[in-house]
């Protein structure tokens, strides 16, 4: 995967405005080699995927990655400021894209313009192909678990429920251990389920389908 700074090139007509400054910085320090797409992943199977099933929302699960495995990775900030600059762009690009046929290709202004809307266009594909390769190996290893028998959250989480409710575990727990610490080890299956619960709510309060978007070609001058 190529460095920001070489996919950027052709941008310089709009690296100085001021909104856009962030993402460049992101793009600019972005290292192909600081992603450890390893842990990501496993993070996402073992983890987020086993409380809340099948990733929809790509910047709640890196912000859910951030917070539980307190990483330094470089990259991910530069991730999730693509994701926050993903529609501003999606705008911009579209904005440009109608007014560049209304200016003369002719004059200072068209020129002008038409050169923006190209480098928008430039920085757009960069941003989309950085945000989908995370996006690929995670579906990648989605359909990869689909096809395995007895490995989506549903099933895994009813699977644990039905061993922790067997009768004949119970009794052996009961005879093994004081009567105390089984009310103890009782109310931390309690907590566990109720911070699920919790967990799932916030989950779906705040997930909301990752958008995509496509370039668009420059239009012909008039």
């Amino acid at each position: 995967m190529a460095t920001g700074r070489h996919l950027l090139r052709g941008c310089e007509s709009i690296r100085s405005k001021p909104g856009l400054q962030e993402l460049f910085l992101a793009l600019d320090t972005f290292r192909p080699e600081n992603t450890n797409f390893e842990a990501l992943i496993s993070f996402y199977e073992h983890h987020c995927r086993y409380f809340f099933g099948k990733i929809e929302d790509l910047k709640d699960f890196l912000i859910f990655y951030t917070i539980e495995i307190n990483t330094d990775e470089e990259n991910i900030p530069n991730y999730l400021v693509m994701l926050n600059n993903l529609r501003k762009l999606e705008v911009l690009e579209g904005m440009y894209f109608i007014a560049c046929p209304l200016a003369s290709p002719t004059t200072q202004e068209g020129q002008k313009m038409r050169s923006q809307y190209e480098a928008l266009v430039i920085l757009h594909t960069a941003v989309r192909s950085k945000l989908e390769e995370l996006m690929r190996r995670i579906t990648e290893k989605e359909e990869e678990l689909q096809r395995l028998p007895g490995t989506s959250a549903q099933e895994i989480r009813t699977a644990e429920e039905s061993a922790q409710e067997t009768p004949g575990a119970e009794e052996e727990a009961a005879e093994e251990t004081p009567a105390a610490e089984g009310e103890r080890l009782t109310l931390r299956r309690r907590v566990r389920k109720a911070l699920k619960r919790r967990f799932q709510r916030i989950w779906r309060a705040t997930r909301s389908l990752f958008r995509g978007g496509c370039c668009h070609q420059p239009p012909p001058a008039p």
